[in-house]
């Protein structure tokens, strides 16, 4: 079996406003160490683990997620494009963007203020894509890479590994693993979202202020480890872009935890097989 190299989160540039778009908020990530950055493309690559993630413009006429192999070869991909025109062709409701954060002023407060990106990943509405669709997804990445259940709940993570570990499993937590890549088959979405949760050196109190309601937000339980935003975006109204803003770790919380190292989802959630995902 073949490995997982790569994913690729691709946003179309063909046009001005798209284009403008996929510069600003990929500038943000251009501070970041292991890059391969140009205008419209970088990478957040893990060293020698697998999989890295890529994100960038490209002639493609909606977003769209793939998954490629040390060969190049596709094994996946999420047509968010499919997805969304099925979610909005089921719901009449308008979507309100009005507290959805232009990207100019996101990339205002937040260039030079990223020092990490923890995970990446795509929430798919269960009410549009099927249980089996949704089993099928993870029975695919199972064969090609390491994925880990999250307790309780339909969240998987891809965790990146080195080839041993690809074939046996996990089992060194003495270094952070990142960027992982989140899925989470979502009972609460009306339409497709996109997720970025990024390390900042910005303290909760700054955060909050740069941040403040409407557009910056709290999610429920997890308000003491980042404040989150959605954006706009060209694809408003048929896709939701979600930041997740960390908060400046204190000395204490800076050391490795399980978080980091990917223990906690190893240990607890273990890893997913190909053929028995249920």
């Amino acid at each position: 079996m073949t490995r997982l190299q790569t994913i690729n989160i691709a946003f179309p540039n063909s046009n001005e406003n798209e284009t403008e778009w996929i510069n600003l908020f990929g500038d943000l990530f251009l501070d970041l160490a292991n890059k391969e950055n140009h205008a419209v493309c970088f990478t957040l690559m893990p060293e020698q683990y697998l999989p890295s993630t890529v994100i960038r413009g490209d002639d493609v006429t909606f977003p769209v997620i793939t998954f490629d192999d040390v060969k190049n070869k596709r094994q996946l991909a999420i047509d968010l494009e499919t997805i969304a025109a099925k979610a909005a062709a089921a719901s009449n409701e308008q979507c309100n963007h009005d507290n959805y954060l232009p990207i100019d002023k996101l990339h205002t407060r937040l260039k030079g203020r990223i020092v990490g990106v923890d995970h990446t990943g795509v929430n798919l509405p269960t009410s549009i894509v099927s249980r089996p669709e949704w089993e099928r997804v993870l029975n695919i990445l199972a064969v090609h890479c390491n994925v880990y259940h999250y307790p309780e709940e339909d969240w998987p993570f891809i965790i990146p590994a080195d080839e041993t570990e690809f074939k046996e499993d996990i089992t060194s937590f003495d270094r952070k693993r990142s960027p992982k890549f989140e899925l989470v088959y979502d009972k609460y979405a009306d339409k497709p979202m996109l997720q970025f949760a990024l390390e900042t050196n910005i303290p909760r109190e700054e955060m909050e202020a740069l941040f403040p309601g409407p557009s910056g937000f709290a999610i429920p339980g997890l308000d003491e480890i980042f404040r989150s935003v959605v954006i706009q975006s060209p694809w408003n109204e048929l896709l939701t872009i979600r930041i997740d803003l960390y908060y400046l770790a204190q000395e204490a919380e800076a050391e490795l935890n399980d978080w980091a190292t990917g223990e906690w989802l190893i240990r607890e959630g273990g890893r997913v097989k190909a053929g028995v995902v249920k």
